[in-house]
């Protein structure tokens, strides 16, 4: 006969395991929205530098041409051309790494996310593993409480062994 209590209890576990094991999946789905969020707020702030970085480049740029304007040298040609490609060069090369950084941030949040939500299904199939080990295990004991496998031929030891028959030949002379 099984034990009730035994069953019970190993129920009771079961559901414990399971309910842990969603826990964690939820938890690791909100820290993967979380990091994906962190993701794509960091993108549209590479993008805002990246726009305040064109914008004090264009600036840059207009006052380098006022002041070689302004000192008499003729702009468009020359040291006054070199001087304008150089300003330009290097504001887009800050840009190019804004948005180089904030791309980076995104890719590195969302592979993050990604782990984060393999963790929690990992975590939800060992709950549920964990779940059935229990029960199969409580009833494997609650049946061996309850005399399986312990007094029936063939399962303890209990069965009288086969006989051993001679299989040398006897002769017999006349036959």
């Amino acid at each position: 006969m099984c034990d009730p209590v035994t069953l019970t209890m190993a129920g009771i576990q079961a559901v414990g395991q399971i309910s842990q094991g969603k826990t964690a999946n939820i938890n690791a789905g909100a820290e993967s929205d979380m990091l994906e969020f962190q993701g794509r707020q960091a993108t549209d702030e590479a993008q805002g530098e990246a726009s305040r970085i064109r914008r004090a480049g264009r600036e840059a740029r207009g006052s380098t041409v006022a002041a070689l304007a302004a000192s008499g040298v003729k702009v468009g040609e020359g040291f006054a051309l070199e001087a304008e490609r150089q300003v330009m060069t290097d504001y887009a090369q800050d840009e190019y790494l804004a948005i180089l950084t904030g791309t980076r941030q995104k890719r590195a949040a969302d592979m993050e996310a990604g782990n984060a939500r393999r963790a929690g299904r990992e975590a939800k199939r060992a709950s549920q593993m964990q779940a059935a080990t229990t029960l199969l295990g409580a009833g494997a004991q609650s049946a061996r409480a309850g005399g399986w496998r312990s007094n029936g031929p063939g399962f303890s030891g209990t069965q009288i062994p086969a006989p051993v028959e001679s299989r040398t030949i006897k002769y017999i002379p006349g036959r």
